[in-house]
C-alpha cells in the first residue's frame, strides 16, 4: 500500500496529517481528494500555526446577567414557581432584555433550583390563602416582602426596611389591597441571599421601580400555563363574577409603571437593546 493511500484512509487528523496539510504545495481541492478530509479541514489547518486540536466546546459560558439580576430572578422563581418559559417571559421584559434561555437554565442550576417543566405546576390551594416571605436585600437595610394568593397567583410585594414593626405594617397593608378576602396568611422560611456590593439611594429607588414593573408585568401581562393562559389578573376578573362574595372589592386593571433605568445596577453591558413592551 502506497504512503497516499494510507493517509487517505484516515477519518480524523493527527498531529503528523496536519503539519503534512501546512506543508504541502498542493491546492485545497487537490489536497483535500489525496487526504480523504474535506476542504474546509484542509483551510483550517492551513490557516492555523500550529498543530494542536483545541477544544470545541466553549470556555466561557457568559451570562447577560448580573448579580443583581440574578438575585431578582431566583427570589422570584422561588415564590412564584413559574415554569423556565414563563419566568424567561418576565426576565427579558422585566429585568435583562438580553437574557437566553439556557444563560437562565444555567442560573438556576448555579443556585441549586431545578427549572420546572410546562406540566409540573404547583398545586392550587383555597381561594385566599397567601404565603409570604421576608426577604433580605442584600447589600442594604432593605428586605423585599412579597406575598402570593396560592389559586389566583396574584402577587403583592414591597421593598421596606428590614425591621419587625414594617413586617407587621406590610400584612396590613397586603390585607388592604388584595382584591380576594384573605382567609390565611403563612410565612415562608427564606430562602437565602447571595453577597453583592452596597447600594447606594439611587440604586434602592432604580430597585423599587424595577420592582413595580415587575409586579405589573406578572400580574397583567403574564400568560400562565396553569391559568389557562390567563393573567392573574385576568383570573380575579372572571373569579370575581362567579364568586363575588370572595372578595373584597373588584379587580382593577393597573397602568404600567416607568421603566427603570436598568444600567445603574449593572457594571457589564447589553448584548442586545432593551425590548419595547406591550402598551398598556
Amino acid at each position: 500500500m502506497s504512503s497516499n493511500s494510507a493517509i487517505s484512509s484516515r477519518s480524523h487528523t493527527d498531529a503528523g496529517l496536519r503539519r503534512h496539510i501546512q506543508q504541502s504545495t498542493k491546492s485545497v481541492r487537490e489536497l483535500a481528494l489525496e487526504l480523504g478530509v474535506a476542504e474546509s479541514t484542509i483551510r483550517r489547518w492551513r490557516q492555523r500555526q500550529d498543530v494542536r486540536d483545541l477544544p470545541r466546546a466553549a470556555r466561557n459560558l457568559r451570562t447577560t446577567l448580573s448579580r443583581q439580576e440574578e438575585w431578582w430572578v431566583i427570589n422570584l422563581r422561588h415564590v412564584t414557581r413559574l415554569p423556565l418559559d414563563e419566568l424567561l417571559w418576565l426576565t427579558r421584559r422585566g429585568i435583562n432584555a438580553g437574557a437566553s434561555r439556557s444563560g437562565l437554565d444555567r442560573c438556576l442550576r448555579r443556585h441549586r433550583i431545578t427549572p420546572l417543566g410546562r406540566q409540573e405546576t404547583p398545586q392550587l390551594r383555597k381561594l385566599g390563602s397567601f404565603d409570604w416571605w421576608q426577604i433580605a436585600l442584600p447589600g442594604t437595610d432593605q428586605a423585599l416582602y412579597i406575598a402570593i394568593e396560592q389559586q389566583s397567583r396574584w402577587l403583592h410585594a414591597e421593598l421596606r426596611s428590614n425591621q419587625p414593626r414594617t413586617r407587621s405594617a406590610f400584612l396590613s397593608r397586603l390585607q388592604r389591597r388584595a382584591p380576594i378576602l384573605m382567609s390565611q396568611c403563612q410565612r415562608q422560611p427564606d430562602p437565602g441571599s447571595q453577597g453583592e456590593d452596597s447600594l447606594d439611594a439611587n440604586q434602592l429607588a432604580t430597585q423599587r421601580q424595577l420592582l413595580a414593573r415587575l409586579l405589573w408585568l406578572y400580574n397583567h401581562r403574564l400568560c400562565m400555563n396553569q391559568l389557562a393562559e390567563m393573567t392573574p389578573h385576568g383570573y380575579l376578573r372572571q373569579l370575581h363574577l362567579l364568586q363575588p362574595w370572595a372578595f373584597r372589592a373588584q379587580p382593577i386593571a393597573a397602568r404600567a409603571p416607568e421603566q427603570p433605568d436598568l444600567g445603574q445596577l449593572t457594571t457589564h453591558r447589553r448584548s442586545s437593546p432593551q425590548e419595547q413592551l406591550e402598551p398598556v
